[in-house]
């Protein structure tokens, strides 16, 4: 894990941001209040179950959500002190790209099938860094060779469906980088990969990430990528995030029981043969009714009363290497923190 410094201050900086859709069952809060920070050259990544926020979170940092039915309700995206939500649409377009940028779940569908990977790559170079069509394509190709393309000469001027599914995720990586972006935000950067793909275009972001002091928010649900490429993690469940820690102390020590959830689903090459792998009890709720309280709670095997009243604060316990530690959930709410705690006595 990076030692961030506590000091810094951070590039990014995401405060209560609200990021709602407006259907005919009624209001999807996809993305309720959530703050978070990121720093030069740290990996921040945001896991959790399908369907708890993660990709609207960073659709949200580019403005890219669409409009209707999504809106931003509320709060800040400040970047360099800079509020993106403030901005003309014309000034988060130059940031676009240049400053932050975006690998998309889906590459075969994020590039344009009638253009050559040339021309898609060459297009973020003419309009940010205002190179010749010349220069740019010629740029492409050095792109393509650093992100390891074979014969990247010859296949630079091929379209997107004559690449394999790795090649395209690399592709795309190319285009992310091609102008030297500030923080790089990879949504579900190795979904339909095989293994092997997996762990190259793993490392290739990394690279890129300690070469360029870059900035990464890594989009996933794979605790297994989250442990080897992440320094600080928040863990998001129905548009909250209900725990953020550095990934040392989060696998060593996970406080909220949906994290720990998340982490004793995953097989353990140490457990006990054929011991039954273990599943978090029910399903995600629905986010236009939202049961009182803390979401969590129907699926919870650690419940209070006071869960199904009040959605919990934010208990805040210091910072390690750098990283704030805090959870929310009323299992560690001080006692003398105002509120009325329940406590079973096998919750002591």
């Amino acid at each position: 894990m990076k030692e961030t410094k506590a000091g810094e201050a951070p590039i990014l900086s995401v405060r209560n941001l609200r990021t709602y859709f407006d259907t005919e069952y009624g209001v999807v809060k996809a993305v309720d209040d959530i703050s978070f920070d990121v720093r030069k050259g740290e990996v921040l990544g945001l896991v959790g179950e399908s369907g708890c926020g993660k990709s609207v979170t960073n659709l949200s940092l580019l403005r890219l959500v669409p409009t209707p039915p999504g809106r931003i309700a509320g709060g800040q995206i400040l970047f360099n002190g800079k509020n993106l939500l403030e901005g003309s649409e014309e000034d988060i377009r130059l940031i676009r790209g240049a400053n932050i940028s975006m690998i998309f779940q889906d590459p075969m569908t994020s590039l344009n099938p009638l253009l050559r990977i040339s021309l898609q790559i060459a297009e973020a170079l003419e309009l940010h860094h205002g190179l010749s069509k010349k220069a740019a394509v010629a740029k492409a190709v050095e792109l393509l060779k650093a992100i390891g393309i074979p014969d990247a000469e010859s296949r630079a001027h091929d379209y997107p469906h004559q690449f394999s599914g790795g090649m395209r995720q690399r592709v795309m990586i190319a285009m992310a980088i091609s102008c030297n972006p500030d923080i790089l935000i990879a949504d579900e950067p190795t979904t339909a990969l095989d293994v092997t793909i997996q762990a190259q275009i793993l490392d290739l972001i990394k690279n890129l990430s300690d070469r360029n002091t870059m900035s990464v928010i890594m989009i996933t649900h794979d605790l297994g990528v989250v442990a080897g490429m992440c320094d600080t993690i928040c863990v998001m469940y129905a548009g909250h995030i209900v725990e953020k820690a550095g990934v040392d102390e989060l696998f060593s020590d996970p406080k909220h029981p949906y994290t720990r959830g998340l982490l004793d689903s995953v097989p353990r090459i140490d457990s006990a043969w054929r011991r039954r792998l273990y599943s978090i009890p029910g399903a995600p709720p629905n986010l236009v009714q939202l049961p009182a309280g803390c979401p969590f709670r129907p699926r919870c095997e650690r419940v209070m009363d006071i869960c199904g009243r009040e959605f919990p604060p934010e208990t805040v316990f210091g910072e390690a290497g750098g990283a704030p530690r805090s959870v929310r959930c009323w299992l560690h709410v001080p006692r003398d923190a105002g509120h009325e705690v329940q406590r079973d006595a096998k919750h002591e």
